[in-house]
């Protein structure tokens, strides 16, 4: 095998077999049954299972193995009343790939991921013998599974760093750049230290924890602001240094705490979840709690300590600094008059009518009820979601000719290269729509 691939499965050929053909009149000339023979290639030819090896890399099942390929009995040999044919199995496969005839081979990994690195590796493999191979024989790549993880991947780094940028813009327009600096610092510190125990945990960078880490960036977020903004509230407050630092932590410190604690509570029975859902699910919890668990320590204890050397603003010689620091103490001072006039009294009266309040919370409660109950709101556990593959499949009635079978995967196969010509999917675009068509049939 090549490096980076654990096992190899072919698929679209017959399997093989060994056929027996047992002689009626050889029987007779030996005074044997069909039951004799039958027995006696049974009991030299077993596979047992032994157990099972659980390791880090996944489970290994054990065989005893006794598989027999040449036979006899007691006094007689099979090739004296049978005809033996080591060959294939009785059924009918036809397997193309582009309309070409085709086998497949189907490389998974097992031990120590890497598929981007086993997929540069399977790209380099077919680049050393595409000269060796016969005239007319090819290796091509088909569902290449590491395109797609490079994707999600991409997809992580282009949210974060979208969402680090945010927050650090937004955070400029009501506190100091600094602060806004060390609040996006704090963030990536703790999705750093949650990728840092990942593999302490039996969990590695693949699809669903990737998910799991586009789940949590929301969440991650509101620990270090609402913990900047306190200090930073101190600050304005008159106190300096460690003084406001430590206010403004303490001030916050049991909100925060608790919110992190009932997200973290909310994702663990996912890691009790049984059988092959809970195996497939198992990362999410794992990296949701690692990554609000070093959010939690970052914001509470780091951050204070950088925050504490913030120094006294002060007004800078540039012009360009000047004019972001007015823009910026005027969309301040916005957001002041809008909690002092507007939320603080609203606030106020909703304190005031306490049961009112809890009554119009219970009706919303009561009427989003009444959505889901309904039939309103679509549920889905397993919902289908956009796909860079299209796969039908066609079951015929038992007993079709073979030949009709194969027509019908070609009738399949030509519709499907028609959809390069339906403009109303290709938009007017020149590039194909239909990269490769994958096709077989089998039957008896």
């Amino acid at each position: 095998l090549l490096d980076g691939v654990s096992h190899v499965e072919l698929n679209g050929t017959r399997p093989y077999e060994m056929g027996i053909e047992v002689s009626e009149a050889s029987l007779r000339r030996y005074g044997l049954s069909f039951s004799d023979v039958s027995n006696a290639i049974a009991g030299s030819s077993l596979n047992v299972p032994a157990g099972v090896i659980r390791a880090h890399g996944g489970d290994i099942q054990i065989q005893t193995r006794n598989q027999a390929y040449t036979a006899d009995g007691t006094q007689v040999m099979l090739r004296d009343v049978a005809e033996i044919r080591d060959g294939f199995d009785d059924w009918s496969v036809f397997a193309q790939f582009n309309g070409k005839p085709a086998v497949f081979l189907d490389l998974s990994i097992t031990e120590n991921p890497d598929i981007v690195a086993s997929a540069r590796e399977v790209e380099a493999y077919i680049e050393r013998t595409r000269d060796i191979l016969p005239a007319g024989m090819t290796l091509e790549v088909w569902r290449d599974m590491s395109t797609l993880y490079e994707s999600r991947l991409n997809l992580l780094l282009e949210n974060a760093i979208t969402g680090l940028l945010l927050v650090f813009v937004v955070l400029m327009l009501f506190l100091r750049p600094v602060l806004a600096a060390w609040v996006c610092v704090g963030i990536a510190t703790a999705f750093a230290g949650a990728v840092w125990l990942l593999p302490y945990a039996g969990v590695s960078v693949n699809m669903i924890s990737l998910f799991a880490f586009l789940l949590v960036l929301g969440i991650v977020v509101d620990d270090a602001i609402i913990v900047g903004e306190s200090i930073y509230t101190r600050h304005q407050h008159g106190l300096k240094g460690t003084s406001s630092a430590v206010s403004g932590a303490k001030m916050v410190a049991t909100p925060v705490f608790l919110a992190v604690i009932s997200t973290m509570i909310f994702f663990a029975p996912m890691m009790a979840v049984p059988g092959a859902m809970g195996t497939v699910t198992f990362a999410i919890p794992v990296v949701v709690i690692l990554c609000l668990l070093f959010s939690l320590i970052e914001s509470l204890l780091i951050l204070p300590s950088h925050l504490s050397h913030l120094k006294p603003e002060r007004e800078s010689k540039n012009p360009l600094l000047r004019k972001l620091t007015h823009a910026r103490q005027k969309v301040a001072d916005s957001l002041d008059w809008f909690a002092d006039r507007v939320y603080l009294r609203y606030l106020t009266r909703m304190l005031e009518h306490k049961l009112a309040t809890l009554a119009g919370f219970a009706v919303a409660f009561l009427l989003s009820l009444g959505v889901f109950i309904g039939g309103w709101l679509i549920v889905s556990f397993m919902p289908m979601v956009p796909s860079d593959y299209l796969e039908a499949r066609v079951t015929l009635p038992e007993g079709t000719p073979f030949h009709e079978t194969t027509r019908i995967m070609r009738q399949v196969e030509s519709a499907a290269l028609g959809l390069d010509q339906d403009e109303e999917l290709t938009g007017g675009s020149e590039e194909d729509l239909i990269e490769g068509i994958q096709t077989w049939a089998w039957g008896e």
